[in-house]
């Protein structure tokens, strides 16, 4: 994830871990390139924005800050006059199935 040294310093490795798998999930869901997509450093400031709002769960961290960076790029269409075009959204159905997977795993290890 594109972040600065003294972010590194405010996180543990297991956090970061999180942190990192939602910010890949979030790239896969929105079809963009982790390493070279322009708002691949805003897509990880939202990632971390949840994680930091008590989110631990990396599919359901990907999934609403998926939602967030479409909103956000909605938002910055509209403002500057353009016509909005449609992109996919993260659906309600991805979500649950996420959910289910990740509750699928953990029972699995009880």
């Amino acid at each position: 994830m594109p972040f600065s040294r003294t972010e590194e310093l405010t996180y543990s490795s297991a956090d970061w871990q999180i942190m990192e798998h939602a910010f890949a999930q979030a790239s896969a869901l929105l079809k963009r390139s982790p390493k070279t997509d322009p708002r691949a450093n805003r897509l990880a400031r939202n990632v971390m924005m949840f994680f930091d709002r008590g989110m631990r769960d990396p599919d359901l961290i990907a999934a609403v800050a998926a939602n967030r960076e479409i909103s956000l790029e909605f938002r910055d269409i509209t403002e500057d006059g353009s016509k909005p075009t449609m992109r996919e959204r993260v659906t309600a159905g991805q979500i649950a199935a996420a959910l289910s997977s990740n509750e699928d795993d953990s029972a699995e290890k009880r």
